[in-house]
């Protein structure tokens, strides 16, 4: 926290101090105020770093300089961001990305250290290392602010790139700006204070004279590293220019190609969504063999909401479609409900429940080879000679062990004005069932019993059933 109030009040003596050099730059040319400002940035602080006596008098002529400094590419940047707003997925090549990586690397620039994409041809965000030399700077200025900023200002900067923010990504960064200058403008203070004190402390004429002709060979010094740093800076903005230029033809390119692979994908995409046979709806099929499709009783809706819906499939051989239907099995004696996922109604009910009941076959045969294992003397073990997908095991909740798969009985749950149930053949394919009902109730639910028991008895006598005729 007291950095960053430390920060704060350099900028604003940095503001106070230069308010005259960018009032004037603003009244002369409104376009080259920003680049004017950023070019006082590195002449501020070449002017602090030279001698303790000599500063005050070099910083007059750096803020000349730097006020009268060469013209920014404004056009290419108009351009090149009116090109980058035209597509939010900008993309670059992977050879300049790794120039641009280089370079920031090389000088430490804490902002992209680990900001660099993988793949960069498919970030957007790119778009706001662009904005920096757009804005007519090199990678050497802009590392050598980055480089000595506080936390605060690098950090608000890397959380409006990540956001996507350019006008908060740029704001940020002129913050940074001014606090340099605030920096550089304190340091020549001091300087200054320095050599006036020293000057007042001077006590022979001799000494007086040393002294100013030392202030003067200075200052003719500092003239000359000024001119040097304006030459230094020109020859670098054509350099910019010049790499804006290729950069805006090579973005110009790479947005064509890239609009040119969206329409390939689009049309591939309608191409193959064209090819693709599209499957009819369950219940346009179940229209066409004259089956109604009815809504699901009150009973059962909660039931029927936790199973899958029917799904339609083709066979191949015959090109004809199938469905594959929810099973629900209602066990009314244990007050219980078991759901089958995906009934093929190509087979019949009792076909679906062998893999859940043992039948007297499976039963008798298992028997038979539990008697002959008895039998044996060695302990190898017979292999097994049941069917493959048949229950052998009845039902943990099967406690008296009599849901056995012959003597089960099941009846239809159709919807039906009254609640009245259908008996039909348990051998009777699930396909036919539903042409010969004619109803259909989005999941195939049967009320199974074991027939003859009393729970079978008194579910007769209570439910109302008819028999399907065939």
């Amino acid at each position: 926290m007291a950095k960053e109030a430390a920060e704060e009040a350099a900028a604003a003596a940095a503001a106070a101090a230069g308010a005259a050099p960018r009032a004037a730059a603003a009244a002369g040319d409104p376009g080259a105020a920003a680049p004017r400002a950023a070019a006082a940035a590195p002449a501020a602080a070449a002017a602090a770093a030279a001698a303790a006596p000599a500063a005050a008098a070099a910083a007059a002529p750096a803020a000349a300089a730097a006020a009268a400094g060469p013209r920014d590419p404004g056009l290419l940047l108009q351009q090149l961001a009116a090109a980058a707003e035209e597509d939010d997925q900008w993309s670059v090549s992977a050879a300049y990305l790794q120039f641009l990586e280089a370079k920031y690397r090389d000088l430490e620039c804490p902002l992209f250290l680990e900001t660099i994409p993988d793949d960069p041809s498919s970030d957007p965000q790119l778009h706001a290392l662009q904005l920096l030399a757009f804005e007519g700077e090199t990678p050497h200025t802009v590392a050598a602010r980055c480089r000595d900023t506080g936390n605060r200002f690098a950090a608000a900067a890397a959380a409006a790139k990540r956001a996507a923010n350019p006008a908060s990504f740029k704001r940020q960064l002129f913050n940074a700006q001014q606090a340099y200058q605030a920096a550089a403008a304190a340091a020549a203070a001091e300087a200054a204070a320095e050599e006036a004190a020293a000057a007042a402390a001077a006590e022979a004429a001799a000494e007086e004279a040393a002294a100013a002709a030392k202030a003067e060979a200075a200052a003719t010094a500092a003239d000359g590293e000024a001119a040097a740093a304006a030459a230094a800076k020109a020859a670098g903005n054509a350099a910019a220019e010049k790499e804006l230029r290729a950069l805006l033809e090579e973005a110009q390119r790479l947005h064509k190609e890239q609009q040119q692979r969206k329409a390939a994908a689009a049309a591939a995409a309608a191409a193959a969504a064209a090819a693709k046979p599209k499957l009819p709806s369950p219940k346009e099929i179940l229209s066409k063999r004259g089956v109604r499709v009815c809504g699901v009783p009150g009973g059962l809706a909660e039931i029927a909401a936790q199973v899958p819906e029917v799904s339609v499939h083709l066979e191949p051989l015959n090109g004809q479609y199938y469905l594959l239907l929810p099973l629900l099995l209602l066990l009314d004696e244990y007050s219980r409900a078991d759901a089958v996922a995906a009934a093929d109604e190509r087979l019949s009910l009792l076909q679906q429940l062998k893999t859940i009941f043992p039948s007297k076959y499976t039963l008798m045969q298992q028997q038979q080879q539990q008697q002959q294992q008895q039998q044996q003397q060695q302990q190898q073990q017979q292999p097994r000679m049941e069917a493959e997908g048949e229950a052998t095991e009845f039902p943990s909740w099967d406690h008296e062990k009599k849901y056995v798969l012959e003597n089960l009985v099941a009846y239809y749950e159709c919807g039906l004005p009254g609640g009245v149930l259908l008996s039909f053949p348990m051998g009777l394919p699930l396909a036919l069932l539903l042409e010969r009902s004619k109803r259909f109730i989005g999941i195939a639910a049967f009320h199974i019993l074991v027939k003859g028991t009393p729970s079978h008895e008194a579910f007769i006598r209570d439910a109302r059933i008819e028999k399907l005729e065939f």
